[in-house]
């Protein structure tokens, strides 16, 4: 029994009997199968339409996929199995009833796993950083380096992108960005940004798609995507401002009791400005860890005051205001600590490459000297220095350049 494990697509079969079909592992890990069975999957079993259907053209996924056994194509169950859909997929729906599945459920099938994409999927960092990504937010907003609250023009514009798209999550008119922009630059969620609307394309070239604003569930919902995508990256433009965003106090302190990695990274300018405070020492470390101790969610602010009020009120009726300062400071100077540990590191790996290479060089130049030497004594010369005073080598390197030897004599130096 053979059993496709992994998202994939059917196409005619090119080579079969009429009404055969062939399954492609969208992971393109598997290989052709020549005899045997394929199962249709648990739904069509369920559904009293336990199926076999024999293999000739169809293909096995490898075990190296990972994905749920009960796709089985047909049944579209795994969640990629539409990351990547040729364009008219459609046109299965008569391959598929041959197989026994129903048309209706078919596209109830369809439409609840792009509904369940569009909440998981995520914008590739490729195509934010693209030249094509670039022109859309100049054109849309009319400036040469917007603001992601600038680009709100987006939607809130008279022409808003996606509005002619039906939404794959309520089949209204009018989509997401993850849903407008190419499938190729769309993919399942891995890393959830903390960042802030303020930032500039330049500074940091990046957005967070599915915000959880306006949830009626702020808690449960920002919990619920960091379990799912596991990791966090933060973003700070400047780290004597940056938490005096009410969402970044609150999405630190959602990672940190749910332990998920935080990863901070800031512009080239802000990390400059960090590792200059720290290479001062004591104040400067210092400096830096009071301005990051300064959490105060009770005044913290949000672009929408809507915001502001629910995360506040969810924090007030679950832990307190107090709690989450001391949590995020913790994790905020614990940061602090990471990165003056790491720049000191460098400064000793610095001054040691510093001293290797001077030893290497001095090597150099002293081998370099005596080489001289011996050449210019065996083309007869005289080397008009001391053997014993390498600080001339490198003039003696360059005369040693213009040297020419038979082969004779270079075995003789050797």
């Amino acid at each position: 029994m053979l059993w496709p494990v992994h998202g994939v697509h059917l196409t005619q079969s090119t080579g079969g009997p009429i009404g055969k079909v062939r399954l492609e592992c969208m992971a393109e890990a598997c290989e052709p199968v020549i005899l045997g069975f394929v199962h249709l999957g648990k739904g069509i079993r369920d559904g009293g339409f336990l199926r076999e259907t024999s293999a000739p053209g169809f293909w096995n996924c490898a075990s190296s996929c990972n994905a749920s056994s009960s796709c089985a194509g047909f049944l579209l169950q795994d969640r990629r199995c539409l990351l990547r859909e040729p364009p008219p997929t459609s046109s299965y729906s008569g391959i598929l009833a041959d197989l026994g599945v129903d048309g209706i459920n078919l596209a109830q099938r369809v439409t609840g796993m792009r509904a369940r994409q569009s909440e998981t999927a995520g914008v590739s960092m490729r195509y934010v950083l693209s030249d094509d990504f670039q022109t859309l937010a100049t054109m849309r907003t009319g400036l040469a380096d917007p603001s992601f609250n600038d680009m709100k023009v987006f939607w809130l514009g008279e022409d808003p992108i996606g509005r002619d798209i039906v939404c794959p999550c309520d089949g209204k008119h009018g989509c997401a960005m993850v849903d407008w922009i190419p499938k190729p630059d769309r993919r399942q969620q891995t890393h959830f940004m903390s960042w802030t609307w303020r930032y500039t394309l330049s500074e940091v070239k990046i957005i967070l798609e599915g915000s959880v604003a306006g949830s009626a569930n702020l808690e449960n919902v920002l919990a619920e995507n960091l379990t799912r995508i596991g990791q966090m990256v933060a973003i700070l433009d400047n780290w004597r401002q940056h938490l005096r965003r009410v969402w970044t106090i609150y999405e630190q302190f959602i990672a940190s009791t749910l332990e998920i990695p935080v990863v901070f990274t800031m512009p080239e300018a802000s990390t400059a400005s960090v590792r200059s405070q720290i290479l001062l020492g004591q104040r400067g470390t210092r400096e830096v860890t009071e301005s990051l101790k300064c959490v105060d969610s009770a005044s913290a602010e949000a672009w929408d005051p809507k915001d502001e009020v629910k995360v506040k009120q969810e924090i007030q009726n679950t832990v307190g205001f107090t709690h989450v300062d001391n949590h995020v400071q913790k994790v905020m100077i614990r940061w602090v600590g990471d990165a003056v540990r790491k720049e000191f590191r460098e400064v000793i790996a610095q001054d040691s490459r510093v001293l290797n290479a001077c030893a290497e060089m001095e090597a150099i130049d002293k081998a370099c000297y005596f080489t001289f030497f011996a050449l210019t004594k065996l083309r007869g010369g005289c080397a008009h220095a001391d053997k014993n005073t390498p600080e001339r080598a490198p003039s003696c390197a360059m005369q040693l350049s213009g040297l020419t030897l038979s082969r004779s004599q270079q075995l003789a130096v050797l």
